[in-house]
């Protein structure tokens, strides 16, 4: 097609997706044709800085002040000019319909302004409700925090000439090979505080130079009300952040660093913006759609943070305009977007997960407005900087065309970050050993990136940094480095360990990971600290919000090897430019050796990652028929290495035969945990050439006569090693030529002169250091570039110097100071700092301090909620939701496809009313009773519980539908509903995620944790049931449950939230308070109370019972149950860090029972100290009860199980399914039916599944379905192998004659290889990665076998919701799935009974003999199968009978003795 986008020409996967495509084309051109229309150019409409806030009329020597404000009434200017008064005289008029308002502000008759420069002000603005409104003003270009109030004002800001700072360097070029460091201003400093502009500038710009990046993106520039918020949730978007310093002061920056030869990116932030309308522009006219959606559209929940209307003229104006605004003002070159996948999905994606396949990018959930935006913002900045500028898109669904031009259909990203890649190398430390690691895997997730999409590459940024995760060093060392970095310690095994990989993944992430390379402000040299921004937990300390510079400067420690091999790392790319070279081929991935080796651009890179295993003659392929040479390794001993490959460096590897598809080789030494570089001889010749830049290339003029320069070589310390030598005249300007043993190191001075470098070259420094031959250009600013090869070209010219203050003020050069040595601050000892946390699962990265627990009585119950109170402390505002949320579905939901993905159906009800609950259930009982009464069956008697005045408290980290994240929220609100409808009085209690809807404040309390008092407040809901029952939902409220992620992690950065244990010790203390102080319906629950406690986050409400209630005389007679729903998850903290007296609040006698033997004694276990606490233990299954006191299934907890279990104290209960699970009443199905009507409604259900899921109507093939997790622990794996088989019809009446829907989502290539099976079977497989529970329900209905494979299961759902439909489980004999299905091992004796198909050994072979056998039945044995089903629909698996066995086990508890382990 003549007209094909070039996208679609590289692309063909995307034709099938062509008209959404051109859609957003179409939208993009014609918004854009709009705004040509009305400005006449979108370089002219993005300058809308000229038309709002303060504007200078010099001729009628007057200001004017615009704002728009589309629903307001009235608007006074009010600050500390007036009095903060509302004045006529700065009452601001409506000037259109547009909502844009205006005051003219005259100077006075002696000349002066009416607002002086500096003055605050604010903007006082009556609502569409009447109701007054203080306002910061949107286009404000400063703001300033007020001390008293803590609140943010404007401040005009309009410093006389001769302080403003005007830009004078042109910017650098768009480097070819881009080498970030990202940086925070405010922690660019050794010391504990907020660093400034200025110390940036002279201390770390010149190291960033030293170290060889070309770029650095400053983080966090835009004002932010809240520092901790790491400058993501931006107030005012036009002011710089007041906090480093003033405007004036950035510009310098940023200039200084253009002389460098750095261009300067910037963290923009336009996906969101601040909730905060006291200091933001959120709710800017008193409306919630003003720059913003209106209502939940526009609330980004996961970051408690409001969403742009990106299609409105003023918003997309303000955008566009910021942008120009920071490139034109300030000087930036460009940004780094942050939060784009946010900005391209309606979802936001949240709770999806991107597979690579092109259906998850385009749809419904595509957001072409904010499509739109980004593409008009990319053409924005590309043309305003055509030379220099650039976008990154911060983007972790691999969007399709994002980083491809608008001309060409795309984006117009020049590159996205590849964030897979740091989540791969924090998954390979927490939990492989190094010679597990899968060389395969690594090289895979490192070239995964589309054709013609630049990414840039990382081993870590500021997001592993945080508090909550730790640095790759860290992670690698931990506890070492605060006893073993000294250059004169002892060897450490781990420190060397540490040293070894830090120093591969780093380059072989930057020579193998993608087009350009990232690297975090102090991790060049393995900083030990995490980053945690001064908040109040952790008393507003700065001492982790800094960098230590000053442990890679100090000669005496192991830091300066990293920080040594970091700078060499990009000289050597600096030289060879690999990273922009589109040659890349992997020769070698052999995991049994570990060895990986690589092209790319003109050199070789080998790695040895065996821990043990060094190689002689190791052979290795390459195309070059010459001699290669090592140009650098990493254990060379400037880099703390053992010099095993010093020969390589000075002798040549001779060419050899062809190898692994090379057309030569050659015979290398490989010592474990080394990787080297090589390079053929031919381009290491001709030694070193440093050149003058002739004038006009870079930046502008010299200022003396270059003739006077003498450059002089210097020794190792630093003293001359022979005369200056004159620069010559050469065809590319002046030079000189040295041959000198690398690395070179030398200065350059004035003949004739005494003046120190700094005075006649800014910003040069003391000494130039070159490491590998070449061509090097230094400019007259004193900034040395590598063009690489010898008579390589010139850099090309970049783009002018930003207007800035626009030609006013200043014009001399402002010197920086040359990199000093900063004052050494000892570290702090290992007592203090984060230690070797144990192994296993739910370990956080680091926690906060945790101190004594003691009680307090509950305030009286108020008005005011605790947001209110806590806001009153100066402390941030509490979200309005987040990704746990209020209830995302009801039964009143009737309209949903399989396009609207949920979570899997264990995790998801469609019935979440109370009301339709106890409906569900009468008509269940009395339509039992009915059927009961015509069959004349006996009336069955259940079990007399004793206990039912025993009030129950449900302690649970999630309950449904409020928070969810997996089975245990679905099982804590059947607790609530099936014990309060048993009789108990309830009560369920649980963080308060977010703000729950219909809750009434009941009060507060103080419990004692991190060393003071910690307010937790009260929400309750009550539930009824009918005949008075129901349950009391108790909500704890806190601020450190307020997360912009998941209730236990952020999933979008992979990683625990560094304060669980904080959190849920907090949850339990509170937990053990609410029945003592909470009135409810008149009356508290008193003492005599059981406890159900579940899984590791309640495992310490035992050992506060047993260690701090009992002791004091409170709950004597209180028993505690602690349910385990999943071993797996323990929840170990270091005991070292958290001692149990100090920071725990328990008797130092308790340690013994806080910990297990496996994980020894520094290890804090929860679930391993729930268990030995409690006083009955139960699992979700009798099997599961029996597998985990076995060591293959106890995860190290089999033998305190075995003891628990020994006393009569152990036992296993299945979880039962809810009412919603039945055929007979289920509105999602095709056709309701029951026992009697089994074979008619289930036919019906078939042919209305088969043809709503594309599958060819055939009643007579059997009809499997598969719904879970597509991970290979659900057997996922075993079906794929196995279809071939069973879809190939070998004319024996069996295989052949099948259909299988595959319903889940999971591993990436399963979901790929499940894509791939559908299109090999259409109409015969259904392959959808998502989830949709009505689906689900339909699939319950119409299948005729459900397959259940899972490795291991502690209870199951599903395979119980099949057999309520008649559809018969096929399943691994593990865990619940052995308790819940009945199989069918001998014909004639298990026909009556069986309901299912069960298989024994986690291999395909024993799964394919179930399924033959499965097959052959419902082919040829219809009576059989009949019958099978008839058992199936005949089990009664729902919650009433699994709550007679709770009452059991209630009855035994609280009738024995209390446990004392």
């Amino acid at each position: 097609r003549k007209a094909m986008l070039r996208i679609f020409k590289d692309d063909p996967y995307l034709i099938p997706f062509e008209s959404q495509i051109m859609a957003r084309m179409r939208s993009y051109k014609k918004l854009k044709r709009e705004i040509e229309s009305q400005a006449g150019s979108i370089e002219t409409f993005a300058e809308g800085y000229k038309q709002f806030g303060f504007i200078r009329d010099e001729e009628s020597k007057k200001w004017t002040f615009t704002e728009w404000l589309p629903a307001a009434k009235q608007v006074f200017l009010i600050g500390d000019f007036n009095g903060w008064q509302k004045e006529k005289q700065y009452e601001l008029q409506r000037k259109d319909d547009f909502g844009r308002w205006m005051v003219e502000l005259p100077d006075k008759p002696d000349g002066s302004w009416l607002i002086p420069h500096g003055s605050k002000h604010r903007l006082c603005i009556q609502g569409p409700d009447g109701q007054w409104l203080d306002r910061v003003p949107a286009w404000a270009v400063r703001a300033l925090q007020d001390t008293n109030t803590n609140l943010f004002n404007g401040v005009f800001w309009q410093p006389p000439p001769e302080e403003q700072r005007c830009l004078q360097h042109k910017r650098p070029p768009l480097p070819a090979n881009l080498k970030i460091y990202e940086a925070h201003v405010g922690m660019g400093s050794i010391h504990p505080r907020v660093a400034t502009y200025t110390e940036f500038k002279d201390t770390v710009l010149p190291r960033i130079k030293h170290l060889g990046y070309n770029a650095v993106q400053l983080m966090a520039v835009a004002e932010h009300a809240f520092y901790g918020s790491f400058g993501y949730h931006v107030t005012s978007f036009f002011a710089p952040s007041s906090r480093q310093g003033t405007p004036e002061q950035l510009k310098e920056l940023i200039d200084a660093a253009h002389a460098h030869g750095i261009i300067v990116l910037m963290d923009l932030v336009h996906a969101h913006m601040s909730s905060n309308w006291a200091d933001g522009i959120a709710c800017m006219d008193g409306t919630d759609h003003c720059y913003t959606h209106g209502g939940e559209k526009g609330k980004q929940a996961q970051w408690d943070s409001s969403l742009f209307h990106f299609s409105k003229w003023e918003v997309l104006r303000f955008l566009l305009s910021n942008i120009r605004w920071w490139l034109e003002e300030f000087g930036f070159d460009g940004f780094r977007f942050d939060g784009v996948t946010s900005m391209l999905y309606h979802s936001h994606g949240i709770n999806k997960g991107y597979s690579g396949g092109y259906n998850e990018y385009f749809g419904e959930d595509a957001d072409q407005e904010s499509h739109v935006y980004c593409m008009l913002a990319n053409e924005l900045v590309h043309n305003l900087l055509p030379a220099s500028g650039m976008t990154i898109a911060e983007d972790v669904s691999g969007m399709p065309t994002l980083c491809r031009s608008v001309a060409d259909g795309g984006f117009g990203f020049d590159y996205r970050l590849a964030m897979a890649i740091p989540d791969m190398w924090i998954k390979l430390l927490k939990e492989t050993p190094d010679h597990d690691w899968d060389l395969g895997h690594i090289a895979f997730t490192l070239q995964n990136r589309r054709w013609k999409e630049p990414v840039v590459a990382y081993v870590e940024s500021h997001d592993q940094c945080i508090v909550g995760d730790k640095t790759t060093a860290c992670w690698l060392m931990d506890k070492e480095m605060y006893t073993h970095m000294s250059t004169l310690s002892e060897p450490s095994m781990i420190i060397d360990r540490g040293l070894a990989l830090h120093k591969m993944m780093r380059l072989l992430v930057l020579g193998f990971g993608g087009e350009a390379y990232l690297n975090f402000i102090g991790n060049e040299f393995g900083h030990p600290e995490w980053v945690d921004f001064p908040t109040e937990l952790n008393n507003w300390s700065y001492h982790h919000c800094r960098r230590r510079f000053d442990l890679a400067e100090d000669q005496g420690l192991k830091y300066k090897y990293f920080e040594s091999f970091d700078e060499v790392m990009q000289a050597c790319e600096n030289r060879f430019r690999f990273v922009s070279s589109p040659h890349q081929f992997c020769t070698k991935k052999d995991n049994d050796d570990k060895v990986m080796i690589f092209e790319r651009g003109d050199l070789l890179f080998v790695f040895n990652f065996h821990p043990t295993n060094s190689y002689t003659d190791y052979r290795v392929g390459h195309p070059w028929n010459e001699g290669i040479k090592v140009v650098m390794d990493s254990d060379e001993a400037r880099f703390g290495g053992h010099q095993r490959l010093e020969w390589g460096h000075t002798n040549s590897h001779a060419p050899g035969a062809a190898w692994d598809n090379r057309y030569h080789s050659t015979q290398l030494y490989l010592p474990s945990r080394t990787c080297q570089v090589l390079a053929r001889e031919s381009i290491l010749q001709g030694g070193v050439t440093i050149r003058l830049s002739p004038g006009t290339p870079l930046p502008g003029d010299w200022s003396f006569p270059t003739q006077e320069l003498r450059l002089v070589e210097l020794n190792g310390d630093g003293s001359e090693k022979k005369p200056g030598l004159p620069f010559e005249a050469s065809p590319g300007g002046p030079a000189v030529t040295l041959k000198s043993p690398l690395p070179l190191k030398f200065r350059v001075q004035r003949e004739s002169t005494a003046l120190a470098v700094d005075q006649f070259l800014p910003y040069a420094p003391p000494a130039f250091v070159v490491h590998f031959p070449g061509d090097y250009l230094l400019n007259e600013h004193g900034s040395l570039i590598c063009l690489g090869e010898h008579n390589a070209p010139t850099l090309p010219v970049g783009d002018p110097p930003a207007p800035g203050c626009k030609g006013l003020g200043k014009t001399e050069s402002v010197s920086l100071r040359p990199l000093v040595k900063s004052p050494s601050i000892p570290l702090i000892g290992p007592s203090d700092e984060p230690v070797v946390e144990p192994k296993g699962k739910n370990v956080p990265d680091e926690c906060i301090m945790l101190s004594p627990v003691r009680t307090a009585e509950l305030s009286s119950a108020s008005t005011k909620a605790p947001a209110e109170t806590l806001k009153d402390k100066g402390a941030a505002p509490i979200q309005d939701a987040t990704a746990a949320g209020k209830p995302s579905q009801g039964e009143e939901e009737a309209t949903c496809s399989m396009e609207r993905i949920y979570s899997f159906s264990a995790l998801d009800c469609l019935v979440v009313k109370p009301e339709a609950k106890v409906r569900m259930r009468k008509d269940k009982e009395e339509k039992e009773k009915k059927d009961k009464t015509e069959q004349k069956a006996p009336k069955r008697i259940g079990y007399q519980a004793r206990h039912l005045r025993t009030p129950v408290v449900v302690v649970s980290s999630e309950v449904n539908p409020w928070s969810k994240t997996g089975g245990l929220s679905m099982v804590a609100a059947s607790y609530g509903y099936e014990l309060a409808t048993s009789g108990h009085r309830t009560m369920v209690v649980s963080p308060r995620y977010a703000d729950y809807e219909n809750c009434n404040y009941l009060g507060s309390t103080s419990l004692w944790l991190d060393g003071k008092f910690h307010e937790v407040g009260y929400y309750h809901q009550w539930q009824s049931y009918g005949d008075k029952r129901g349950c009391d939902y108790i909500f704890v409220e806190h601020l450190s449950y307020h997360r912009p992620g998941g209730l236990y992690w952020n999933p979008g950065e992979g990683r625990e939230y560094g304060d669980n244990l904080f959190r849920f010790a907090l949850l339990s203390l509170a937990a053990l308070e609410a029945p003592l102080i909470l009135n409810l319906g008149g009356s508290t629950y008193g003492e005599d109370v059981l406890f159900l406690a579940n899984d590791w986050q309640a495992g310490l409400v035992p050992a506060y019972i047993t260690h701090k209630y009992r002791r004091n005389g409170v709950y004597r007679r209180a028993r505690t149950m602690f349910v385990i729903h999943n071993i797996g998850y323990q929840g170990k903290y270091s005991m070292s860090k958290f001692p149990p007296d100090t920071h725990l609040g328990l008797p130092r006698d308790a340690a013994t029972d806080l910990f297990s033997a496996i994980d020894g004694p520094d290890c804090i276990n929860l679930l391993s100290c729930g268990i030995k606490m409690a006083d009955r233990v139960l699992t979700v299954s009798p099997n599961y009860a029996a597998e985990i006191q076995t060591p293959l299934g106890g995860e190290g907890l089999h033998e305190i199980l075995l003891a628990k279990g020994a006393h009569l104290r152990l036992g296993g209960i299945l979880n039962g399914i809810s009412d919603e699970w039945n055929p007979a009443e289920d509105p999602h199905i095709a056709a309701n039916y029951s026992i009697t009507t089994v074979k008619e409604g289930k036919a019906a259900c078939k042919a209305a599944l088969q043809a709503k899921l594309g599958l060819h109507q055939d009643p007579t093939v059997a009809l499997m379905g598969f719904c879970g997790r597509l991970t290979s622990a659900k057997g996922i794996q075993l079906i794929v192998d196995m279809i071939p088989w069973i879809m190939h019809d070998e004319g024996n009446g069996v295989t052949g004659h099948v259909q299988i829907i595959m319903m889940g989502k999971g591993e990436l290539g399963l979901e790929q290889r499940l894509q791939e099976i559908k299109g090999q079977y259409q109409g015969r497989v259904c392959s959808y990665v998502g989830f949709d529970p009505k689906v689900e329900h339909q699939m319950m209905a119409g299948c005729d076998f459900l397959l259940m494979p899972s490795q291991y299961e502690p209870c199951g759902l599903p395979q119980m919701y099949a057999q309520a439909y008649g559809t018969l489980p096929v399943v691994h004999e593990t865990g619940g799935l052995k308790d819940s299905v009945k199989g069918l091992w001998d014909t004639e004796r298990d026909r009556v009974v069986a309901t299912g198909f069960l298989f024994s050994g986690f291999h395909v072979n024993p799964l394919k003999e179930r399924v033959w056998q499965a097959l052959e039945i419902f082919h040829k044995q219809k009576d059989l199968f009949s019958q099978m089903q008839l058992n199936a629909i005949s089990q009664n698996y729902y919650w009433p009978l699994r709550t007679e066995e709770y009452e059991k086990h209630i009855d035994w508890t609280m009738e024995a003795e209390a446990c004392r382990p």
